[in-house]
């Protein structure tokens, strides 16, 4: 099965390197893929939207989502799997600079949907264009050759996981918190 597996991504990464590539999206992946460098653009529009009263909930709850894939993807999982990613054995010349760390799962495609995935639950029209991007992110992994097909749809699916997660772990402190504030206007 994990043969299986890494003959499929191999494949999947070979495509890419000789089918798709070309100086436009050369130049257009290094940008999509800075986005998600260490989530800090999503960390940014949490901050964003968690000091704007209106979308308060979105960003904490993104907030929570981003913390919460920190928590499974890098402190756990990669550790755990230890994957090594897919220019450490190959000829490439990465149009990017190596990234430490393990290969499995992205960081990239967890963090993206993760943020991604809390935007959408409380504003559709946006969360459809963080989800874009989000999307583009995990496929500029792909592209730039530092992440497997089957590291970015495990992170993608984590990261949906955590942002469905930080929503209910939001709605619940939510709900503590509302608890006491009533029952100290009772008192």
């Amino acid at each position: 099965m994990l043969e299986t597996i890494q003959n499929i991504d191999n494949s999947v990464l070979t495509f890419v390197h000789e089918n798709m590539h070309n100086g436009v999206f050369d130049t257009l992946m290094i940008v999509i893929t800075k986005l998600g460098d260490k989530g800090v653009a999503w960390i940014l529009a949490a901050i964003v939207l968690m000091i704007t009263k209106k979308y308060r909930k979105v960003g904490f709850t993104m907030a929570i989502a981003l913390i919460l894939n920190l928590l499974l993807g890098e402190i756990t999982l990669k550790p755990l799997f230890s994957r090594l990613r897919p220019f450490i054995d190959s000829d490439i010349t990465l149009l990017i600079s190596e990234p430490h760390g393990y290969s499995f799962p992205s960081s990239h495609a967890m963090s993206s949907f993760a943020a991604a995935t809390a935007i959408t639950w409380y504003h559709k029209r946006v969360g459809i264009c963080a989800l874009v991007l989000a999307g583009l992110i995990a496929f500029s992994r792909l592209y730039l050759y530092v992440h497997y097909l089957s590291d970015i749809i495990v992170g993608s699916v984590l990261g949906v996981g955590c942002g469905i997660a930080a929503v209910f772990l939001f709605r619940f402190i939510e709900g503590k918190i509302m608890e006491k504030i009533r029952q100290k206007k009772l008192s």
